[in-house]
Order: structure tokens, then C-alpha cells, then sequence
């Protein structure tokens, strides 16, 4: 089984749709993965991922399939919001978190960077958990099991 993940073409967030280059980058794609035997397409509930999948669902003639467990992460203390304001953050929590894998490596190893002060009691922790449970049910569906840090038939 071959997985393509593909990100939403350009946002338009205020109104959760694509702009005018994101529908541009999300036909692209789509003419990209025409000849791909793609069985299934997947999409989160956000309108700017299911229009960005719309272009290669109507290539392959499938219909897309919502993940409801696929969102939007928030970020923020959880306390208060006076200490989020004390959390770096550069728009995006995946950028600080790749930032903090790099500079500490051991926490590829295990779960320890959950009590990192960016992630203790962030908000963000909460949709890890929907996300990270949902997606291995969703892996689970395919034969795909994760055991420990990998994930195997």
C-alpha cells in the first residue's frame, strides 16, 4: 500500500477555502497524480483540504472520504492566556515542534517532550491526542499497526 499525503493549496483561512493560487497549486496537483492508481482519497473536514482534494477526486471519479479526526490545532495555554502569549510561536505549532526535535533528538526516542514546558498544558496536546488516535484507527483499517515509535503490517 502507497500512502500520498498532499497539504492544502494556498488558504484562504478567514474564509477556510483556497485562494485564487491555491486552486491553481490544487489542479496542479491533481494533474500531477492523474496517472497514480489512487483507490481512496481522504480528506479533513476543513474546506481548504477537501476543495484541494476535490481536483483529484474528479480525476479518479471517487468520491472523498472526511477524517473528522483531521483539524486545525490550537495552540495556548491552557490555564490562561496570559502565559500562551509566553510560548513561541511563529504561526505554526509544527514549526516549533520540528525546531524542538532538532535541538534535542532524544525526544524522537520517546514521549518525554510532552512535558516540555512548550507542550505541558498547551491546548495543542489535545489535538495531538484526537489526531494521533484517530489516524492509527484509521491505519488499523489498512492492515497498519504502530508499535512503539514505526508503524508495521
Amino acid at each position: 500500500m502507497r500512502l500520498i499525503f498532499v497539504r492544502h493549496g494556498e488558504p484562504d483561512y478567514e474564509n477556510d477555502c483556497l485562494t485564487e493560487n491555491g486552486k491553481i497549486q490544487a489542479k496542479s496537483t491533481a494533474e500531477r497524480l492523474k496517472k497514480e492508481p489512487i483507490k481512496a482519497i481522504f480528506s479533513s473536514p476543513m474546506g481548504r483540504a477537501r476543495e484541494t482534494a476535490s481536483y483529484t477526486a474528479k480525476n479518479h471519479g471517487l468520491d472523498i472520504q472526511i477524517l473528522d479526526f483531521m483539524h486545525e490545532i490550537n495552540w495556548g495555554d491552557v490555564k490562561t492566556s496570559e502565559n500562551a502569549e509566553k510560548l513561541p510561536y511563529d504561526g505554526h505549532p509544527w514549526t516549533l515542534s520540528c525546531e524542538l526535535l532538532a535541538e534535542n533528538p532524544e525526544y524522537a526516542e520517546n514521549d518525554s517532550w510532552k512535558s516540555h514546558p512548550f507542550f505541558k498544558d498547551n491546548i495543542c496536546m489535545e489535538y495531538y491526542e484526537k489526531i494521533s488516535t484517530g489516524f492509527d484507527a484509521f491505519l488499523e483499517k489498512f492492515g497498519l499497526i504502530r508499535k512503539k515509535r514505526t508503524v508495521s503490517l
